[in-house]
């Protein structure tokens, strides 16, 4: 057998092109390889079949055999005397996953378009596999339409084996080609192929041990794919109702080495009347170019068709389908058109990618290069006159306000939260933009409105809407009232399938067909796949950093079934789910060793787990028993930057088997922030963290620990970073722990909480209560809750400003103003001055030396009090001043220096009258001062124990350049 290089045998026959070629005929070599017939193991006598000379060729054999592997390919084996022990068994197996076999293919230098493979062997009673003692005659049928017809140079290989496993020749031993060029030890001279007629296939050769053999052909056609063009509207409605509408197109491609087609480019020969060309899509997916070429890929083809969107391919290629009798790659591709943009103003939706819906100047509207824009969004519930409200911007979390690009663009996921929309609305919203240009001309464009196309919550999760007028109802996708969508779409609209228990006949037929007597909740449930394999869904408008929760009831139908619930971005998962069609259609065999059930179902296990590792999918599994509903319930934390979230189920399993479209129940399902009811043995506590006074930043973190009062072990905890604006003006979050608790019974936990990231000069107060019980100071609490039960945790964080203020001083040399007064010289600024500031208790709390600007920054923490400025040290030449300056700091902000005796009260500085204001940012929270130095004796007042009208005076001059500039800290 083929050991190492077949490594699964599988159901599928592998096969790659269709081709046209004239039919040969049956030729026989000298060795007049004789047709066998199937004889009993005691069979003492053989007919021989095209030989001049049977008696010579005719091994007398004493035991024949006959295999079919997978109602295909009929092997049969005439082995002569001594060759096999007694007993055994022969086996034949068709090998799908052969990219192996076409590298030894390939290193042997075998020229193929496709082929067959097949691991032929034989065991004993105990299983053990067995090797001929010498050579066996082998016989291969295969039928009509497993090599293409007409197909040129049809030959058999078998790749023989060490013990190990690894293929160490392949041999050509049967050949329908008189110019083969076979190796110096081969035994296809001995062998013969023949393409008959009715495009059945015989080989007939003679070897002396097994393991892989392949059947190639060589051949091509013409065309070798044809995809079919749909012309859509963005809902993926055919355009009957447009003008000019052409019909559906076809595009045909030939064995050219490489063919690109540009969507975009082929979408320009269409005209429709009306409507601009959007976007292609495939299998759902946004695709921009598709590329034809010969290059191989997987298994043994050479030819594929590859999807991209942009560079990056969308699915796998696509390759020529094996049970096809002409060969012709089958695909369609929709082209989506939208009506075209009239007006001068609309709104774009980029949902999926950014949250945002945006307003768009059509191309035709000249917008000055130095206008101003200004943009002013309106929301309402129903779109009517007379209910728009003007959308204000807000902070809705510590980092993301709703509206965003200096208006252009609203993020209604945002914005979701400053409306307070509720689980089933979905708001309409339109945009006025008022341009201005240079010259003071005024124009003013408004938007025709939108509406949000998702719901912030999953809707009609118990498929009670519509109502199915029959026991079992095959609902199209889009059908009003439905909601759920599915990718398993079928070509007569039997989409998602709805059973009603309350229909009368669904006692009879419905419980024999579903094997489940009622719906988990209300009258109805559906089924996971209809008529097609896909993924049952719903899209949700979602928060980044959102904790949200979900549940479900799921039950088996024919058996024990198996599913899987994905949640993650939407727009990932339309290429997981083409990705998971196309495994879940491909062909699959049955082996020894797995069935074809399996294989499919560990395939799409595997497309699951690299989901989740590459784009961050939340993946559970669940089993689902017939005839009675499984409860499954768990939380989900919104990834940052997602916004719009796809919450489905796709099946992994079936006991009916087959495609997987009969199976997997599902009913009585949620998705979003409600907290679904504790179950029977659940109790649930959940915990809101408030915050006041603050608006959290990135930083700001809350853990909630909880622990088992009685033993003081952690039991769970959780980490709240993403806080969302409330009505009040706070910030908050909330999330649910469950616990196993027995029914009526009563379990305390010890629920505390640690703030990480706390505001600098704020006063944080924190409170918590349990319940309706009254809040009090401290962030632990014990709360007790029963099974079946629920209870409620809150804690509070205020916070208070604390008002920081700091001394920005100005020290210059003295000069003489236009009024004769003394101020310090903007133009001789004094570097090398030094300052101290102590505070009532004598602590020095700030120091600092002027730059080469003249310029000191003291404090920036100082709170209300009185403080003592005192000058240590100044530049050479000249003196310090005499006496200490007093800020006196009050509780309202104000403030006033005394110096030398004198008041002078804080002023506003700004840049108008202060021009180094502009250049100091943090210089808006500080005390101005300007102060002079004279130099060395002009007026010795300002240093040492002057006379006094002159000290006066001239502490007088220096005051007289005192301003103030305050400004209390803001909120982060």
């Amino acid at each position: 057998m083929l050991g190492a290089v077949i490594a699964v045998a599988a159901l599928v026959l592998v096969f790659q092109l269709a081709l046209g070629m004239d039919p040969t005929t049956v030729f026989a070599d000298d060795s007049g390889l004789t047709e066998t017939q199937t004889v009993d193991d005691d069979a003492t006598n053989r007919e021989d079949v095209g030989s001049a000379d049977a008696s010579a060729q005719s091994l007398s054999p004493v035991q024949s055999f006959e295999v079919t592997a997978e109602n295909s390919v009929v092997v049969k084996v005439d082995a002569p005397e001594g060759a096999l022990p007694e007993g055994v068994e022969l086996h034949a197996d068709v090998v799908s996953e052969t990219e192996d076999v076409a590298s030894e293919l390939d290193n042997a230098g075998v020229s193929y378009d496709g082929f067959v493979a097949l691991d032929v062997y034989f065991t004993n009673a105990d299983g053990t596999e067995v090797e001929p003692a010498q050579a066996v005659d082998v016989r291969f049928e295969l039928p009509s339409g497993l090599v293409p017809e007409d197909a040129e140079n049809v030959s058999v290989q078998h790749l023989a084996e060490d013990e190990t496993g690894a293929v160490t020749d392949v041999q050509t031993v049967a050949d329908n080609s008189d110019t083969a060029t076979l190796s110096e030890d081969s035994s296809a001279d001995k062998g013969t192929v023949s393409v008959n007629d009715d495009s059945t296939v015989t080989a007939e050769f003679s070897v002396d041990g097994f393991s892989g053999f392949t059947i190639t052909w060589t051949g091509r056609r013409t065309t070798y794919a044809q995809i079919e063009v749909t012309i859509v509207d963005e809902d993926g409605n055919a355009l009957n109702n447009a003008a000019n509408v052409p019909a559906d197109q076809s595009i045909e491609i030939d064995w050219s080495s490489t063919d690109e087609i540009v969507f975009e480019d082929y979408a320009r020969q269409i005209n429709v009347e009306g409507y601009t060309f959007k976007e292609a899509r495939y299998n759902g997916n946004v695709v921009t170019r598709l590329v034809a070429s010969e290059e191989s890929s997987w298994v043994s083809t050479t030819r594929r068709v590859t999807f991209y969107n942009e560079k990056n391919q969308v699915g796998d290629s696509l390759t020529y389908d094996s049970w096809s009798w002409d060969g012709t790659i089958q695909a369609s591709v929709q082209l989506v058109y939208e009506p075209e943009q009239t007006a001068d103003l609309y709104i774009e939706d980029t949902i999926s990618s950014d949250g945002l819906f945006s307003a768009v100047f059509n191309d035709a509207v000249a917008i000055p290069e130095d206008a101003t824009v200004e943009y002013t969004w309106y929301r309402s519930l129903t779109g009517t006159d007379g209910t728009w409200q003007e959308v204000t911007i807000q902070r809705v979390t510590g980092t993301q306000d709703n509206l965003v690009n200096n208006g252009q663009a609203v993020n209604v996921a945002y914005d979701s939260i400053a409306a307070n929309v509720q689980d089933s609305e979905r708001y309409w919203y339109y945009v006025k933009a008022e341009v201005v240009g240079t010259d003071g001309q005024e124009s003013i464009y408004e938007s025709d409105p939108l509406q949000v196309p998702y719901y912030i919550e999953l809707q009609n999760g118990s498929f009670e809407f519509p109502v199915a007028d029959s026991w079992n109802n095959q609902l199209s996708n889009g059908t009003e009232g439905l909601i759920w969508m599915t990718t398993g779409t079928h070509s007569d609209g039997r989409d998602i399938e709805i059973a009603n228990t309350a229909d009368p006949q669904y006692e009879s037929s419905g419980t024999a067909n579903y094997h489940i007597s009622s719906a988990a909740d209300g009258k109805q449930f559906a089924e996971l796949n209809c008529e097609a394999y896909g993924a049952l869904y719903q899209d949700v408008l979602t928060v980044p950093d959102a904790s949200l929760n979900w549940s479900l009831e799921h039950a088996g139908r024919a058996g024990t079934d198996t599913m899987a619930l994905v949640i993650m971005s939407a727009e990932d998962a339309d290429v997981l789910t083409e990705q998971l069609q196309r495994i879940a259609n491909a062909e699959y065999s049955t082996d020894r060793y797995k069935t074809a059930d399996e294989k499919r179902s560990e395939a799409i296990q595997r497309a699951l787990e690299e989901a989740r590792e590459d784009f961050g999918a939340h993946v559970e599994y669940f089993d689902g028993v017939q005839g009675s509903w499984t409860y499954h319930s768990g939380d989900y934390d919104v990834p940052d930057g997602q916004y719009l979230t796809r919450f489905f189920f796709v099946s992994v399993a079936t006991a009916s088997g087959g495609g997987q479209t009969v199976g997997n129940l599902l009913d009585d399902i949620g998705f979003g922030t409600d907290v679904p009811d504790p179950r029977p043995g659940e109790g649930q506590i959940t915990v809101t963290k408030t915050i006041e006074g603050y608006v959290p930043d990135e930083n700001y973190q809350v853990k909630i620990t909880v622990k088992d009062s009685e033993t003081g072990s952690e039991v769970a905890s959780y980490t709240f970073s993403g806080f969302q604006w409330q009505a009040d003006g706070s910030y908050s979050a909330s999330h649910t722990f469950t616990f196993d608790i027995e029914q009526y019974q009563s379990k305390s936990y010890l629920v505390s909480e640690e703030v990480v990231g706390s505001p600098e000069n704020y006063v944080e107060s924190s409170f918590v209560s349990v319940g309706s019980d009254e809040e009090s100071e401290g962030t632990e609490s014990v709360a007790t809750v029963k099974g079946g039960g629920t209870q409620t945790v809150s804690f509070t964080n205020s916070y208070e400003v604390v008002a920081s203020y700091g001394v920005f001083i100005y020290k210059g040399a003295a000069a003489e103003d236009v009024d004769g007064s003394t101020i310090a010289d903007p133009k001789k600024p004094l570097a090398g001055a030094t300052f101290t500031v102590t505070d009532e208790a004598g602590t020095v709390v700030a120091t600092g030396e002027t730059g080469p600007d003249g310029f000191l920054s003291l404090g920036g923490n100082l709170s209300s009090g009185t403080y003592t400025i005192s000058e240590t040290q100044v530049p050479a030449g000249y003196t310090l001043l005499g006496y200490d300056i007093i800020l006196q700091i009050n509780e309202d902000g104000s403030a006033k220096f005394t110096m030398n005796g004198q008041e002078v009260g804080a002023e506003t500085v700004s840049e108008a009258n202060h021009a180094a204001a502009a250049s100091y940012p943090e210089s808006s929270e500080y005390f101005y001062l300007a102060l002079a130095n004279y130099e060395d004796d002009p007026i010795p007042s300002t240093g040492g124990m002057g006379n006094a009208p002159l000290y006066v005076v001239g502490a007088v001059a220096v005051t007289g350049s005192v301003i103030a500039l305050r400004r209390r800290q803001q909120a982060r």
